[in-house]
């Protein structure tokens, strides 16, 4: 039978978060309530792949792309309908970025970036929202840590480590419930897994195999150099550090980067320079 990696485990310390936990108070997808915006000096939104981190011929791999097609903008407020001019289509959407996570092509470019900017790569705090489906038993009988509106595991791994963890976060409950026999895929393959243990736990087996990750909601280093946040409902990602980490961002050619600052809202509506009327 397929042998999976052992699964990680929430720490029992939740102090770590508590500096968080302080300066987040406020709730929706504005800058200031997604990161601790009163430690860092700038921030950059990196837009999340329409094509998923996937590259072929039919998907757009970029905003820029889909915006290039439909004579719109992209900009620090542009949203991604609005970009794509989906309201226009009989609401009919096509590629759309993935929300709450990086993809498996993304992820492992920005923890490279990241790493040359913090001084302890091997200490690194990764928190994930409890909400979502398919987790390990095990987790829940961990404690969470509270933030406006979510709460979350937190998980101490090396920086290095951020890719394999991402694959444990989406595959970890998948492997579990087929052990055991109880895998229902609909969320997943639009139909029951079926079979006995064995074929469940080879579904679960090529569906890791695919690569496909939940990056951390939250991730930060020991030494507080910068802070991630992959907001559940958001297809973008918000990284807060110091200029030198914002300004490598957006000379990244292969990250699609735009500078944003507390203030700046990504609640729906708020992207005024691409609405149709205009």
């Amino acid at each position: 039978m397929t042998r999976f990696p052992t699964i990680p485990k929430p720490v029992d310390d939740l102090g770590p978060a508590s500096w968080v936990a302080r300066e987040l108070t406020g709730f929706g997808a504005i800058v200031r309530n997604l990161v601790p915006h009163r430690s860092f000096e700038r921030f950059a939104r990196i837009l999340h792949r329409p094509d998923h981190g996937q590259p072929d011929q039919l998907s757009p791999p970029s905003w820029a792309a889909v915006a290039a097609r439909n004579d719109t903008q992209v900009h620090p407020q542009c949203e991604f309908a609005a970009i794509a001019r989906t309201e226009l289509r009989d609401h009919t959407r096509g590629d759309e970025p993935l929300e709450g996570t990086l993809d498996q092509m993304t992820l492992p470019i920005l923890r490279d970036i990241l790493t040359s900017h913090t001084s302890t790569p091997n200490a690194c705090w990764c928190a994930l929202w409890d909400g979502y489906g398919h987790q390990p038993s095990a987790w829940r009988q961990s404690p969470t840590f509270h933030l406006p509106g979510r709460d979350y595991w937190l998980f101490a791994e090396p920086l290095a480590r951020v890719v394999e963890l991402s694959l444990d976060f989406e595959h970890a409950g998948i492997a579990e419930a087929a052990a055991g026999g109880r895998l229902a895929m609909t969320s997943l393959t639009d139909s029951d897994a079926g079979g006995d243990v064995i074929d469940q736990t080879r579904l679960a087996a090529r569906l890791r195999a695919s690569g496909a990750v939940q990056s951390p909601n939250l991730w930060w280093p020991a030494d507080r150099r910068w802070f991630v946040a992959s907001e559940i409902d958001l297809d973008s990602t918000i990284v807060a550090g110091g200029a030198d980490l914002v300004a490598g961002l957006l000379d990244t050619a292969t990250l699609e980067v735009v500078e944003v600052h507390p203030d700046t809202s990504l609640l729906d509506g708020s992207d005024w320079l691409n609405r149709p009327e205009r």
